[in-house]
Formats: C-alpha cells, structure tokens, sequence
C-alpha cells in the first residue's frame, strides 16, 4: 500500500524560474582580501533557469558580469567587465577530475527547505552544496555539463542549489540563497547579446 505514495521523480516539472544569492568571502592568504574577492566576483547574483538553461548575472563585479549556459550547444558563455567579446568554454571538457563524493543529511534550512548536502572534491578545491529535493531539477539537462562536475551534481541531488561553500588553498566563498520563485520565464532572457563570441 505505501509503494502508492512513493513519488516518482521523472514525472515531476522540472523547476523553472528564479534565485538570488549572497556572497561572502573568506581569505586564507595575506594579499588577498575579502574585500578584493568581492569586488571581483561581486556581492550577489541573481539566477534563471529553464529547461536546462541557467543565466547568471553578478552585481557590483568587475571580472565576469554574466554567464549563459545552453543545453544545445553544451557551452558556457561568459561576458567580462568592459569587454565586447563573449566567450565560451565548451562543457564536455572536465578540467579538475573529481575525486569523490559523498550525500548526507544536514541541519541547515534554507528559505523554509531542509537541505541535504553534497561534498565533492577534486585536485583544487572542495565543494559542499545544500541542495532541497523537493525543488526537482531533471538531471538529464546536464548530463554533458562536465565543466565543475555539474553533471555529477545533477545526477546526485536531482535538485538546485541553494548554498554553495567552495574550499580553495587561498580563499573560500560561500553564495547562499535569499529568494526563491517559480515563475515562467521568456527564452529571451538566456539569449546571448549581440557581440562576437570565442572559445577561451
């Protein structure tokens, strides 16, 4: 009888709409600020997803400002402050090999959703993601997103992220989640600007 209740995942939709994030930075090497971070990568962002789609727009940044990722073409565009270039890495290429992983329970709830979370480590860093498995993200979208183990992250929470903590030698960021909102989106919003584009 309670094999009826059991959900199964591959019907659910998969979650589209928008996030914010807040950035914190936390140096581990004199020279090298938080202040400086954060005026490098910026102090939030905000994220659309659709079907595979994800745009990421980052405030008060002066390095990379947005990045588009599309599904079809399996590459990840990025734009940089005061540069009138798009450029692009191409997804099916695994940079930093991923050397394990490991899912738990965890005490932290987030925007109302209790989190599980997701540590991998590969030869530059460790990751940690706080992931909500009531927010479904079908897997298969990034199935060839190789790029930072996201398809790895995919396959394994089924979910979006909702915090991120990211241990470097030099530094760690952690982006944490300050809104959430299913909404339908335009397929504007993921197209490229018109600008020359090249492969970095």
């Amino acid at each position: 009888m309670c094999l009826l209740f059991i959900t199964d995942l591959s019907a659910q939709e998969s979650f589209e709409g928008k996030l914010t994030f807040h950035f914190k930075y936390t140096s581990k090497k004199p020279g090298i600020s938080a202040d400086m971070l954060r005026k490098n990568f910026g102090d939030s962002s905000v994220v659309y997803i659709k079907e595979g789609n994800y745009r990421q727009t980052y405030f008060n940044a002066i390095f990379v400002t947005d990045v588009y990722y599309d599904p079809v073409t399996n590459r990840y565009y990025y734009r940089r402050t005061g540069i009138d270039t798009i450029y692009y890495k191409d997804c099916s290429i695994e940079l930093n090999k991923i050397d394990s992983i490991f899912t738990a329970d965890s005490p932290v709830n987030i925007l109302g959703f209790n989190c599980k979370v997701l540590k991998m480590k590969s030869s530059n860093s460790i990751v940690f993601y706080y992931f909500a498995p009531e927010l479904y993200m079908d897997p298969k979208f990034y199935e060839q997103h190789k790029l930072g183990g996201y398809d790895i992250f995919a396959r394994e929470s089924k979910s979006l992220y909702l915090k991120v903590i990211r241990e470097y030698s030099a530094y760690n960021y952690v982006f944490t989640a300050t809104s959430i909102k299913r909404e339908k989106l335009s397929p504007d919003i993921f197209k490229l600007p018109s600008l020359p584009v090249k492969e970095k």
